[in-house]
């Protein structure tokens, strides 16, 4: 199916022919958070940002190349987003090879600055730190922009009939960014304010421009050990590079960084402190595993919709409260049999502490076999959001040894209805700005069902919920 979209392309850019006007698209404009998302090839070694209308089909293999096929909303347009690294060549077949190498000499005459038969350079200029050429495609209605780093060449092409969605292709090239490049260059120190304290450097805010950043590991000839309180805080970084100089982070560094998908963390790392990536929409990946992280602060990864995947170090000890609401796409957690404080569930979607008596969450694929969910025996506590966004969950059976249950533990699931034993004390515990305090559990159950006298039965008239009385022996747990 991969290969007939992409020769549909090729038939389109053959049979179309347009005369393109040179165009300044200097501009770093990125489109706001609520209106794109970020793509990236599996295969790959990029991220870009792709309006929220449009689709896409990752791995998109054009002669054994990574790459991303982008529709628009009404499937008129194509754009296909790939990647010709130098080390992939070696390992195509012959025919891939053959079929590509016209291609990829096409591409290295354009980064040399150099006009062929079949491409016009339009432009050139930098995007991310990378050397960009756009280029008309001769005789046809396409145009090109090709991006060099070191012997590696990426390349988006795009129709330009529609000039509405050339448009916003140019500006969807302003967010490539190749990740884990060996070119990759240390932001210059002027792009930080920091301050040295004992031979050490803090910075304390991050005032450069651009969307690609390594931070340096010194500062004024003092070595970089810190990153303070907010320094990124609302930042237009679309990745991160921290050094392995780095031993503290500040709560809300990284705050707000809306356009943010990655973050490389410093090996030496002990703590993630509280709202460290909070409202980090787009971030999709980051290497908790490879750090010394003891203790995750409150709320860290609080709104983080993209992550679907978290892994953890086994020095991991405590997760505080509100960690994972609104992680609406985080499906699975990588824990080892050695971590300290947690573990899973066999699949991978439940995250529990390492004694069994509290589940911390629920990925949001759980219940999507139609089995429902069974909380297994010597669960204490359910923390607040643990199931919420769990929308093909139907069922949840409870064991006898839970205690509580935390405020939105069940919100937006497919609950109709809820058993809640006995034994249980707490319902919709909260921690809010003002204290403890208590919400309700669930915005889609219709029907509770509990022991007379017990605590879902005052929750229920709390709240006017439906309470249903069944026998079940009520006993203080201590």
């Amino acid at each position: 199916m991969k290969k007939r979209v992409f020769m549909l392309l090729l038939v389109l850019v053959i049979c179309m022919s347009a005369t393109v006007e040179a165009e300044d698209i200097k501009d770093r404009e990125l489109f706001p958070y609520y209106e794109a998302y970020s793509a990236y090839a599996d295969s790959g070694r990029f991220w870009i940002e792709v309006p929220n209308s449009y689709g896409y089909i990752d791995q998109s293999d054009w002669f054994g190349y990574p790459g991303i096929l982008i529709t628009d909303g009404n499937m008129e347009h194509t754009c296909l987003v790939c990647q010709m690294e130098n080390g992939y060549r070696k390992h195509q077949t012959m025919s891939q090879a053959r079929q590509s190498n016209g291609f990829y000499k096409e591409g290295k005459s354009v980064t040399e600055g150099k006009s062929t038969d079949g491409s016009k350079i339009l432009d050139s200029y930098e995007i991310n730190g990378l050397p960009a050429w756009r280029v008309e495609m001769i005789d046809q209605d396409y145009e090109m922009i090709w991006l060099k780093d070191g012997e590696d060449l990426y390349y988006l092409m795009y129709p330009v009939s529609d000039a509405e969605y050339a448009d916003q292709m140019r500006r969807m090239a302003n967010s490539f960014v190749v990740v884990d490049s060996p070119n990759m260059k240390a932001a210059p120190e002027t792009d930080f304010e920091f301050v040295i304290t004992d031979g050490a450097a803090a910075i304390t805010a991050y005032i450069g421009n651009d969307f690609h950043v390594l931070v340096p590991d010194t500062l004024d000839g003092a070595p970089v050990r810190e990153i303070g309180e907010t320094a990124f805080y609302e930042s237009d970084v679309l990745e991160v590079v921290l050094p392995d100089s780095i031993e503290v982070i500040g709560p809300f560094a990284f705050s707000g960084c809306t356009h943010m998908v990655r973050l490389h963390l410093p090996s030496a790392l002990k703590a993630v402190p509280s709202g460290m990536l909070e409202s980090c929409f787009r971030l999709d990946w980051l290497n908790l595993e490879q750090t010394q992280i003891q203790t995750i602060g409150a709320a860290a990864f609080w709104g983080d919709q993209y992550l679907e995947e978290i892994g953890f170090p086994d020095t991991l000890e405590s997760i505080e409260h509100d960690n994972f609401v609104m992680c609406d796409y985080l499906g699975y957690f990588s824990v080892s049999d050695t971590c300290v404080g947690f573990t899973t569930d066999a699949d991978g979607q439940v995250l529990l502490s390492r004694d069994g008596k509290t589940l911390l969450h629920a990925g949001c694929w759980l219940g999507t076999d139609g089995d429902g969910y069974i909380v297994p025996d010597g669960v204490e506590i359910i923390r607040g959001y643990a199931f919420a966004e769990s929308i093909n969950l139907t069922t949840v059976t409870l064991p006898d040894s839970l205690c509580e249950i935390g405020g939105c533990a069940f919100f937006n699931t497919a609950l109709k209805e809820l058993h809640i034993p006995a034994g249980v004390e707490r319902i919709g515990t909260m921690i809010t700005d003002k204290g403890p305090g208590t919400v309700n559990i669930g915005n889609g159950i219709k029907t509770y069902f509990g022991a007379s006298g017990s605590a879902a039965e005052t929750f229920c008239k709390q709240f006017d919920l439906n309470f249903v009385e069944e026998k079940q022996e009520i006993e203080t747990i201590k």
